[in-house]
Parts: structure tokens; C-alpha cells; sequence
């Protein structure tokens, strides 16, 4: 059965804000029926990172899979990693605590030449990617040795073929990829189509819902915007996801006070629509 989750990037400007803190967001997303919560690791609260009990203390009273994300690109110099090794080791031995399902790590390119968008993925990105490959193998030796896999998050210039290479050059069996069905539409590819073939190596899939094609496509609670979300996750059926599927919205600033309605609205929606498959599944 189709597994929902409440991604923290839904209300990160209440967080940022403080008009919500992180227990309120798990207790949150537990009320509106999620199975699990993706967390990054960089925004939870200091005393968090050292001491897990508070968030243990939560997933044990409503009984939540966990996502950890490692908010460090593993794109950037390694220089930018090994100066955080310290903040590293106190992921690991959180994400071991936690018994998280996957760690997330984003993958970003940051071009040179910002006119260039994101073409220079095409143009150079793959060459660069290299660096971040054996990076990235290092980092799914030291998750594996925990029992840990690595979901890599495409960002940027990054579109999820250029994702699905890396995982070649990186050899590992505990490398996935995150697929984010919103993003399809920000690049202007099919998102039923990146969901059917790829849905075998993915570790997490983001549900988010857009208006429009390409880089002005508009953001909207899911269930509002043009995506059919029933076909979705028949195919994540039809492939035997087992991972978490997560709700990340992205609303500006200035609209933070509808972060909730939309979440709301969107986890109504796919409890609905969760509820079609699991019958068509069932008989």
C-alpha cells in the first residue's frame, strides 16, 4: 500500500518564521494520517542533532518511518564536507538511532555562469559530476556499513536522466533516487512517464503538484494542480514501491499562512486516492 509522508520543506517558512516549531510539524503531520516524516537534518534544532530524544520520544508515539536528509550538496568541494565532519558523525548516529528508512543528500549544480540555467547540466555538468560521484560512493559505503541506503535528491540543473548516470558512475546497491513529480513539470518532461521508468530505483518519491510547464510552471496544494494523481500511484503500485511517498509543497514567503491549508488539502486528496488504488489493488 501506497505510504505517505510528510516532508519538513512543506512548512519550512513557519519554521524559519517560528510560527511552528518541528514537534508541532511531526504532531501535524500525524493528525492528517502520514506513515512517515522527511526531516533535514540542518534545520532541526541544535539540541536535536546532539541529544535525539526528543525526536525519538515522537516517532515512537505515533509511530513514523523516518527520512533523514544531509542538506550538504555533494556537489560542492570536498573541502565543504570534511570541515563538517563532526556535524557527519552526529548524522550518522542519528540516522542509526532513528532506523531511518534512506538518507537523502541533494545534488546541485552551481553554475559558473548563471545565464547559462539549466543548460550547463548539458553542457559541462556531467564532467563535474564525476568529482561528485566518488564522493557520493564514499558516502553510500559509510550508509551501507549502517544499513543505510542513499537517496539522491536531483536539484537544480540536474534533471533525473543526468541523476539515473550518476547512480551508474557511483556502483553502489544502496544508491536510489529521489523522484519529484512537480520537478518533472518545472523541466518540462512527463511526469507518468519519469515515474514508470524509474520507479525501480527510487528510494522516496516527492509528490508535488504544478500548474504550467517549464521554469513559470506555478506551484499548487496537490489535487490543484494538473497532475493526475491516481495514475501516479497506480504506477507505484503497478512497480511495488515500498518506499515513502512525501508531500513537499513550495509556497513563497509571503504566502507561509497557507502552508497548512495546502498540506491539509493535499493529504486529503491522496488518502482519497490511496483508498481507490488499495480497493482496485484488494479486489
Amino acid at each position: 500500500m501506497i505510504r505517505l509522508a510528510l516532508d519538513w520543506w512543506s512548512y519550512h517558512n513557519s519554521l524559519l518564521s517560528g510560527d511552528l516549531d518541528h514537534a508541532a510539524m511531526i504532531r501535524r503531520g500525524a493528525e492528517l494520517g502520514a506513515d512517515g516524516v522527511v526531516i533535514e537534518y540542518f534545520a532541526l534544532p541544535a539540541a536535536w542533532r546532539t541529544d535525539p530524544a526528543k525526536l525519538l520520544s515522537l516517532q515512537t508515539e505515533f509511530r513514523l518511518a523516518v527520512v533523514l536528509s544531509f542538506g550538504l550538496p555533494q556537489s560542492w568541494p570536498g573541502v565543504a564536507a570534511r570541515a563538517l565532519r563532526g556535524e557527519i558523525s552526529r548524522f550518522w548516529t542519528l540516522a542509526t538511532r532513528l532506523h531511518a528508512e534512506t538518507v537523502v543528500v541533494p545534488l546541485s549544480l552551481v553554475s559558473p555562469a548563471p545565464w547559462l540555467g539549466p543548460a550547463y547540466a548539458g553542457l559541462g555538468g556531467r564532467y563535474r559530476l564525476r568529482g561528485t560521484a566518488a564522493r557520493l560512493r564514499r558516502f553510500c559505503e559509510d550508509a551501507g556499513a549502517r544499513g543505510l541506503t542513499v537517496t539522491v535528491a536531483h536539484q537544480s540543473g540536474v534533471d533525473v536522466e543526468t541523476a539515473q548516470w550518476l547512480l551508474e558512475k557511483i556502483d553502489r546497491p544502496n544508491a536510489k533516487l529521489a523522484l519529484n513529480t512537480g520537478r518533472a513539470l518545472l523541466q518540462s518532461e512527463d511526469p507518468y512517464r519519469r515515474i514508470d521508468r524509474f520507479a525501480a530505483q527510487a528510494g522516496l518519491v516527492q509528490f508535488a503538484d504544478r500548474l504550467g510547464q517549464g521554469p513559470l510552471a506555478k506551484s499548487r496544494a496537490v489535487g490543484d494542480g494538473q497532475i493526475d494523481f491516481l495514475e501516479i500511484m497506480r504506477l507505484l503500485d503497478r512497480h511495488r514501491f515500498g518506499g515513502l511517498c512525501a508531500v513537499r509543497l513550495h509556497l513563497p514567503w509571503w504566502a507561509r499562512r497557507q502552508e497548512d491549508p495546502w498540506v491539509a488539502r493535499s493529504f486529503v486528496h491522496l488518502t482519497q486516492l490511496r483508498n481507490m488504488v488499495t480497493r482496485e489493488t484488494e479486489g
